[in-house]
């Protein structure tokens, strides 16, 4: 979920619009919970038999052209199309041929996911779970990764959706759904962690670096201070982190002091072009980028430059895989909510979650 470029999203999210209308697949429900439908305009039915030679190299085919349809930063509503319809046409031949279609389905998922297209990412990831059990125990192993995204991208999107229990479920019981796949428990271990978080209290935030928050800083206890507190591990080159700040004000004003926003990045050495960056100069423009820039009048939390270990103190403490991630904390200090990335609807669910802090209403 990790922010993509404008364009791209706009043709992702009239895709979505497309597709999903013609595959009655266009609402929460029943991109959470219903089948997954085939194609736009497609037919369901799975040809019987053995495959032959003939429809291996027409698999194969079909699968390039997925791959060539979304190659390249500039797609183009024609090629998203394309390669729905490419996708569709692998979805009805024999079941010999899961690989591929297997292989189809996560490369479309995650153009979804990294346009932040919840709808998308759902159907692409029921689609390759639905054809998980057919795969023979090599392409279980050659196709571990696209498998495992599956199940990571459908838990983010159920808790992103105020499901958590659901989502934690489904990461508990990945290993047993895929028990010929290496390392499927380790590989889902942050997302469980993350998801563990939900009714437990929220790590403190400690970083070396601080602005917007009082002289000598160096740890905030999101359970002190008797607000609901919206926590947002966030970038200056992440696009969707972009996109959530103005519901992230909007939010935060309407409710006023019963609500504070923390937000935690990391030094990167770099600010856009500006590369080599000593400490005190990558600070100096992280501190424009979010107070004058996006006039975001919060406490920041930042962290060292993590170099070769991905991930910084804090990603670590909150379980961090992409961003943008915000956790909704409660007046006693407890997680309630999760969203990672910016789909459409993330404005409205932010707002709820918050509104059930303040209420203090039962954990979902």
């Amino acid at each position: 979920m990790i922010g993509t470029s404008c364009p791209v999203r706009r043709l992702a999210t009239a895709m979505t619009l497309l597709w999903g209308a013609s595959t009655g697949y266009f609402t929460t429900a029943g991109a959470l919970g219903g089948p997954a439908p085939v194609a736009p305009g497609g037919v369901s039915a799975v040809s019987a038999g053995a495959p032959t030679a003939a429809d291996s190299a027409r698999a194969a085919s079909l699968l390039q052209a997925v791959r060539s349809d979304l190659r390249g930063s500039s797609l183009t509503m024609q090629q998203i199309q394309d390669a729905e319809r490419a996708r569709a046409q692998l979805e009805v031949m024999p079941e010999g041929l899961d690989a591929y279609k297997v292989a189809a389905n996560d490369a479309l998922g995650m153009l979804f996911r990294s346009a932040d297209l919840d709808t998308g990412i759902a159907f692409h990831a029921k689609a390759v779970m639905d054809l998980a059990p057919h795969l023979d125990s090599a392409d279980c192993v050659r196709l571990a990764h696209p498998l495992i995204h599956a199940w990571r991208n459908l838990a983010e999107v159920l808790a992103g959706h105020g499901q958590p229990k659901q989502a934690l479920a489904l990461l508990r019981g990945a290993p047993a759904a895929l028990p010929r796949v290496p390392d499927v428990a380790k590989e889902l271990s942050t997302e469980v962690a993350r998801y563990e978080m939900i009714g437990h209290p929220a790590p403190k935030i400690t970083a070396p670096y601080w602005f917007g928050a009082p002289a000598g800083t160096k740890t905030l206890d999101p359970g002190a201070g008797g607000a609901v507190t919206i926590i947002e591990e966030t970038a200056w080159w992440c696009a969707a982190c972009n996109r959530s700040y103005p519901a992230v004000l909007r939010i935060q004003h309407h409710y006023g002091d019963k609500v504070r926003v923390v937000l935690a990045t990391n030094l990167m050495g770099q600010f856009k072009a500006d590369t080599g960056l000593a400490p005190n100069a990558e600070l100096a423009k992280l501190r424009d980028y979010f107070a004058v820039d996006n006039k975001l009048p919060y406490p920041v939390a930042v962290a060292e430059n993590p170099g070769e270990e991905d991930h910084d103190s804090i990603s670590n403490a909150y379980h961090v895989y992409a961003i943008p991630q915000v956790v909704v904390v409660d007046a006693h200090g407890i997680v309630r909510h999760i969203l990672l990335g910016w789909d459409v609807g993330n404005d409205d669910r932010l707002d709820r979650a918050v509104s059930a802090a303040l209420g203090g209403g039962p954990l979902q």
